[in-house]
């Protein structure tokens, strides 16, 4: 199974779950096919590592999940053919796998270039990712310091355990962390997209420049 024909059979049985839901979780599996690519990995291994889609969808939906209804035909509803809906998921391993010899040339270029690539890329990625952590981690903090000076009080009962300074200090940044509590968010959602669109151009590379994917 291909990643196109993987991805169309997920959102196919996702169909019932709420359309920003679907989108986050396709784009998760798409960056899992995107991430394995970069690591040399075939379609239909990752495919069969990550399981049965309907699986994935009735694992993810609960008891909301329902099987796809037959595509409507000229008015008449066509008979149910499970193939449709679940392509066969093959071990890669007992696949007779002959891959083209000039395209397997031009992976492996591929693959050179991406490994030479993410020897500068991948440290900043990684970095990235500290400082996003860093940010959520001071943004927490910030929201809890009026607590935290609570407890200092109840813990230490003297007269000058809490001054003004203080309390008036944990009441600003609370309200600095009010202010800016959304962010930590939108700074991980925006850098999980740059990541995957990262790789996403990693396995185009590796792919021979297959740029365009519709599922």
């Amino acid at each position: 199974m291909t990643k196109q024909q993987y991805m169309r059979t997920l959102r196919l049985h996702l169909h019932g779950m709420p359309e920003r839901e679907r989108e986050e979780l396709l784009a998760e599996y798409d960056a899992h096919f995107e991430f394995g690519r970069h690591s040399g990995k075939s379609d239909a291994e990752i495919a069969f590592e990550l399981g049965d889609p309907a699986d994935l969808a009735r694992e993810a939906l609960g008891d909301s999940y329902y099987e796809p209804q037959p595509v409507m035909h000229s008015g008449q509803p066509m008979g149910h053919d499970p193939m449709m809906f679940n392509p066969p998921i093959h071990d890669p391993r007992l696949m007779d796998n002959r891959p083209n010899q000039a395209s397997s040339v031009s992976n492996m270029a591929g693959l050179a270039a991406v490994s030479f690539i993410s020897l500068v890329v991948v440290p900043f990625l990684f970095v990235g990712w500290i400082l996003t952590s860093v940010f959520a981690l001071v943004v927490f903090i910030f929201t809890i310091t009026p607590v935290l000076v609570g407890i200092k009080a109840l813990v230490d009962i003297s007269e000058d355990a809490v001054n003004l300074f203080e309390i008036s200090t944990s009441f600003i940044l609370f309200g600095i962390s009010m202010f800016i509590l959304p962010w930590p968010k939108r700074a991980f959602k925006g850098y999980t997209k740059l990541n995957i669109l990262y790789f996403r151009w990693c396995g185009r590379l590796i792919g021979g420049g297959k740029t365009h994917e519709h599922y």
